[in-house]
């Protein structure tokens, strides 16, 4: 009886509540509903905390129309206000004195209206003829300098998608978080649920450079707005509000995803939530990198990924995949690499193979400190496949796996392991998964399809061995290694 009740009373105070809210739209809804069913099925209706709303990721097409449509609005407002910079010292003087000062729509009006040579300095920054009725043309005219609540929208659709950030972490930056040179920009985010800063670096080169380029523009478009009020946010632009112009920070309630969608008919699915770009661009990475690690990107811990993002249809899809492909390279490169998991003593007495036992006996023989120089024994230096030949082959050892004149023995598993354990942590560290697959993916294949060639004692051995590697091979996997 109980339940019964507290179903019936939930679903009519569901009714009252929806006509009543109605106006705050879809996404708000899909909460309520969840928060009502929640306590219908015998919850306590304050445990918040127990309670898990399902945002799934945009689709790709979604994400592509989301972004050109956030481009072609962020790229207008750059060549606006690089017009208005080049404009006149009066022009912006009046500009700033009526945002500055807060004048009322009549009074910028009727100063438009009676100032011919104005008008055409409006026009010529805007790009083309005012138009509408007197609260348009003030619009318009202090867009001349600033920018609108749709482009600075557009402004966080690019930055939320390429950097991947919690979407209150953004929107809280300032002027005193950022620090902008030649070569790269250094953002310091404020997690305020989780009390903590974080620092992020985007480079001005390679697949950060867009990033980075974004952010410098948006910078450099709230400048005037920002001297102008007085405001530190680099969030800031234009409003009329009760018959006066003035500058504001951005609010998304007001203007956000969903009237972004409207205003460009971009077909997007509701809810109109920006932490789902935050997922979207987490699932990218994870599908490219083809790793959890590559998606958690130093933003928080794998636990957080795997309990909060990885669910999303696309990431699923993928892993499987991934996985799949993974495999098929480990195992194409098991069937090209001459491994013989034994000691290079026996391999050398009971080789058939004339070369191979050549190469067990000098491998056999190699102290400790010139066995560090490489990972494997070569059957031929001067003829290597990147060489001329009768040139010594000058290969990194990261190389040397994936060549046809190797010859693998149990006494190069500890340089391997050291190897792998570095690559390891290079991708930990690494700024960008695709890269790093680039960079390191194939090499690391090898590594992988030779260690699996050893039983699990011989890798416990190989690590136990109380040997010093007088060269590191972290110092000579190659130029960026």
């Amino acid at each position: 009886m109980l339940s019964e009740y507290k179903s019936a009373t939930a679903q009519s105070y569901l009714k009252r509540v929806r006509r009543i809210i109605r106006f705050i739209g879809e996404s708000k809804q899909g909460l309520l509903d969840v928060r009502v069913a929640h306590w219908a099925s015998g919850a306590s209706p304050i445990s918040s905390s127990e309670v898990v709303y399902s945002l799934n990721e945009f689709s790709k097409e979604e994400g592509t129309r989301m972004r050109r449509a956030a481009r072609h609005d962020a790229s207008e407002a750059v060549q606006r206000l690089s017009r208005f910079a080049n404009s006149s010292e009066t022009f912006q003087r009046w500009i700033r004195d009526a945002l500055g000062t807060r004048r009322t729509i009549a009074e910028v009006a009727l100063d438009i209206d009676a100032d011919m040579s104005l008008r055409r300095e409006i026009e010529t920054v805007l790009g083309r003829d005012l138009s509408g009725n007197s609260t348009q043309r003030v619009r318009d005219a202090m867009t001349a300098a600033t920018l609108t609540r749709r482009e600075m929208t557009a402004f966080f659709i690019l930055l939320a998608w390429r950097t991947g950030r919690e979407p209150e972490v953004l929107r809280g930056v300032c002027e005193r978080d950022l620090r902008i040179d030649q070569s790269r920009a250094t953002v310091h985010l404020t997690k305020r649920r989780a009390g903590k800063r974080d620092t992020l670096v985007i480079e001005n080169s390679g697949p950060s450079a867009r990033t980075y380029r974004v952010l410098a523009d948006l910078t450099e478009c709230t400048t005037f707005a920002r001297v102008t009020s007085g405001l530190t946010t680099i969030w800031c632009g234009q409003v009329l509000a009760r018959g006066r112009v003035s500058i504001a920070p951005w609010n998304p309630r007001k203007y956000g995803i969903g009237q972004f969608n409207d205003d460009h008919q971009l077909g997007l699915t509701a809810p109109y939530d920006a932490r789902r770009i935050r997922k979207s661009a987490k699932a990218i990475r994870a599908r490219k990198g083809g790793s959890l690690l590559g998606a958690v990107d130093g933003d928080h811990s794998a636990r957080t990924y795997a309990k909060h993002y990885r669910q999303v249809d696309s990431t699923m899809t993928a892993a499987g995949e991934t996985i799949r492909r993974a495999q098929a390279r480990v195992v194409t490169a098991a069937q090209s690499i001459a491994v013989f998991p034994k000691p290079a003593g026996q391999v050398a007495a009971t080789s058939d193979d004339p070369q191979v036992a050549e190469v067990a006996g000098r491998v056999a023989g190699e102290s400790v400190g010139v066995r560090s120089l490489h990972v494997c024994g070569c059957s031929d230096a001067r003829s290597g496949p990147y060489t001329e030949i009768g040139e010594l082959c000058i290969m990194p050892p990261i190389g040397c796996l994936g060549c046809p004149n190797a010859v693998v023995l149990e006494e190069n598993l500890p340089q391997i392991l050291i190897m792998r354990d570095h690559i390891t942590e290079l991708r930990d560290r690494a700024p960008d998964p695709v890269q790093f697959i680039a960079r390191w993916g194939r090499g690391l294949d090898w590594i992988e399809a030779v260690v699996s060639h050893f039983s699990t004692d011989q890798i416990a051995r190989a690590r136990a061995k109380d040997e010093t590697l007088h060269i590191p091979i972290d110092q000579r996997l190659g130029e960026d290694g």
